[in-house]
């Protein structure tokens, strides 16, 4: 009989079974273009494509809500704007419909920025992302006993580059989004400025009139002064009539005047 075979090293038995293996020399195929893109597909592990088909499902539904949330924000702002070059007021409905869009876009940017968190957390892992080779794993269980060659925890540039691939397209579907909201916030700060506009001119008019009312009552102060003690003659009467008009008149140029070199007005 012959003799037993020597011991192997656990350890050189993982890095041997961890180095890459030589790919066998792949036929040239004379099929279409789709054709190849599908082999290339299948020949791919099937974690891998499990992987792909979740994050592009991810991906797709957040593009799709992203589309479905752009046409009625650009409705609401196209509207707004057009009520607000007619005149400062806005009906109700309308902005509650567009706080109703804002809302909307906001919970969605949340989405995308969670979904690319949550893709740039997992690339940061080597040791994630090498355990997620789950037919190697199956093959070879004892490759993935702790701790891990390095040598194995390197290889996972296919999960790599898939993650990196969706990552790019959350983060697209995020800068929509956060574009599409600060066009949203532009549009409420222009709201909020036409109303300031109307705002300060009632403010000016009010203090118009009210400088006005003043300058009348001191008027009528010196009316009511002079009422019983003029005498039954009608050049006092005019004299005091006069003056205090002239008086009002002065005064109330003064104080404009005053107001507007100011910058009050």
């Amino acid at each position: 009989s012959s003799p037993p075979p020597p011991p192997v090293d656990d350890v050189s038995q993982k890095s041997e079974a961890s180095s890459p293996t030589p790919a066998p020399p792949r036929e040239c195929s004379t099929g279409s273009l789709t054709d190849i893109v599908a082999d290339d597909y299948f020949r791919q592990p099937f974690e891998l494509r499990a992987l792909e088909a979740v994050l592009q499902t991810c991906t797709l539904r957040l593009d799709e809500a992203c589309e479905a949330v752009e046409g009625p924000a650009e409705a609401s702002m196209r509207m707004m704007q057009s009520k607000l070059s007619a005149a400062p007021a806005l009906p109700l409905e309308n902005l509650e419909r567009l706080r109703h869009v804002k809302n909307g876009v906001s919970h969605l940017e949340a989405r995308a920025r969670d979904t690319a968190e949550a893709l740039t957390t997992l690339l940061d892992e080597d040791e994630d992302m090498c355990m997620m080779r789950l037919s190697l794993l199956r093959e070879r269980p004892r490759l993935f006993d702790p701790p891990i060659s390095p040598e194995l925890l390197t290889q996972h540039e296919d999960v790599e580059l898939l993650l990196e691939s969706y990552l790019q397209e959350t983060e697209a579907v995020q800068t929509r989004l956060e574009l599409l909201r600060l066009r949203i916030d532009n549009a409420e700060d222009l709201f909020a400025m036409k109303l300031d506009l109307a705002r300060n001119r009632l403010i000016t008019a009010d203090t118009i009139f009210t400088l006005v009312s003043m300058c009348l009552a001191a008027g009528a102060v010196i009316g009511g002064f002079f009422g019983m003690n003029l005498h039954q003659d009608k050049s006092s009467f005019l004299i005091v009539a006069l003056s205090t008009a002239v008086g009002m008149a002065f005064l109330t140029f003064i104080v404009m005047f005053v107001l507007v070199k100011t910058g009050t007005l």
